[in-house]
Order: structure tokens, then C-alpha cells, then sequence
């Protein structure tokens, strides 16, 4: 995920649904920056629609708040990986071409600023990857007789997205797995348990390692 923020003289809405032909690092970084061009296009001819309708006075703004000329001093961010750092990258120079022309033709010089920074919400995942793989390689270590007599076909791990991935398609209560009992779940939890708080376990799936944080609160508490 890759977001770029500036700043405007007026509040401005640029929907993240943008839908490039490929999941190429190029591909992506082009699609942003055309949209950014197309939306500034629309604006303007927004704001001919509603003088016709209407009068000249509103509070519109035109194509030229979204030029990428105000991009100047922009911030990009993106987690660690290679793909979304090379998106950054290609954003940055794009923008970079952007204002270093427009200043060549305005006789002045150009200094590079566009600032790439990593996103310290998608930081802290990688450590707490890690700290789960530890864990796992630990738990292989105490359990390894036991994990040798249990037939590989079962794909019984010790990695916590699996377990987390295993939990909630047994005991999903929506039965989002069809070979899963959380009806059955629900009925045990409601006889025995009525009133209880129950919370829903998150599947680690994807790249939030941070899932299995709060996958495994939730499993703690639900232990009871």
C-alpha cells in the first residue's frame, strides 16, 4: 500500500479505488499519477456544470489545487516490501520530473523534495513476524516427537496464523467454512455458557502479522 500526502488550500477527495491494468510497480505508480491528472480534468468540469445550473459563486476548487506542481514537499509512504518501496520510488520521480521542469521553465532552480519514508503501522509487522517465527521454531523444538508421529497430510503447524487460521474455521459463527461447526460451537456456547463474552478471533491471513496479536488475545480470553 503506498499513500502520498500534501498539502491544499481546500479539502480534497482522491478515492484510493484506482484499478491499474497490472500489479507492476510501474503499472500501479502510473495509475495514481494519472488519476491525480484525470481528477483535476473533472474538477473543472464540475465547476462549468454547476456555473451553468447555477451562478459563479461556489466554493469549487479548480484543476489547478490538484496540479502536481503542489506536490512540492510531498510525503510518501509504503510498508517494507520491494514491490510497494518501488512504487514509492517511481511516484516520487514522477513528481520530481514534474517540479523540476516547471522550475526550469520558470528560470529557477530545483531542489529534490519528495521525502519516501516507510509506514511505522507496516514497521512494527515485521518484528512481530519475526517474533512469531521465533516462537514457532521454539515450540517445534519442545514438541518434536509428538509433531513427528502426526501424519504430514493433517498440515498440523505451529505457526500462529495457522493455528488462528484453524480456529476460526471451526468455530466461526457466521460458518464462513462450510467443513467448520460453529453452529454447533454456538448452541455448546448458549447451553453452558449463556451470557458469556465470546470474541471473534481474527484469521492471520495476507501480510498482517499484527492479526496474530490480536488473534491470540482473543483465543486467551475465550480459553475460559
Amino acid at each position: 500500500m503506498v499513500h502520498v500526502l500534501f498539502a491544499l488550500s481546500r479539502p480534497l477527495l482522491l478515492s484510493s479505488c484506482i484499478f491499474p491494468e497490472d500489479e507492476r510497480s510501474e503499472t500501479v505508480s502510473k495509475a495514481i499519477i494519472d488519476t491525480i491528472k484525470e481528477k483535476a480534468d473533472l474538477l473543472d468540469q464540475w465547476r462549468a456544470v454547476h456555473e451553468d445550473m447555477y451562478d459563479e459563486e461556489h466554493d469549487i476548487p479548480s484543476s489547478d489545487d490538484m496540479n502536481l506542481t503542489k506536490f512540492k514537499g510531498a510525503v510518501v509512504t509504503s510498508d517494507g516490501c520491494n514491490a510497494a518501496r518501488l512504487t514509492s520510488t517511481n511516484i516520487a520521480e514522477a513528481l520530481e520530473a514534474v517540479l523540476e521542469e516547471t522550475a526550469a521553465l520558470e528560470g529557477e532552480e530545483y531542489e529534490p523534495s519528495i521525502v519516501i519514508v516507510g509506514c511505522h503501522h507496516h514497521m512494527r509487522n515485521v518484528w512481530i513476524g519475526a517474533l512469531v517465527k521465533h516462537l514457532s521454531k521454539y515450540l517445534n523444538g519442545i514438541l518434536h516427537e509428538d509433531l513427528s508421529k502426526i501424519n504430514f497430510r493433517y498440515r498440523v503447524s505451529t505457526m500462529f496464523d495457522s493455528v488462528l487460521r484453524s480456529a476460526d474455521k471451526e468455530f466461526s459463527l457466521p460458518a464462513n467454512y462450510p467443513k467448520g461447526h460453529g453452529v454447533l460451537f454456538k448452541m455448546w456456547m448458549e447451553t453452558h455458557h449463556p451470557g458469556a463474552l465470546l470474541l471473534a478471533v481474527e484469521r492471520a491471513t495476507g501480510s498482517r502479522q499484527d492479526l496474530a496479536v490480536e488473534g491470540a488475545a482473543a483465543i486467551y480470553w475465550n480459553r475460559k
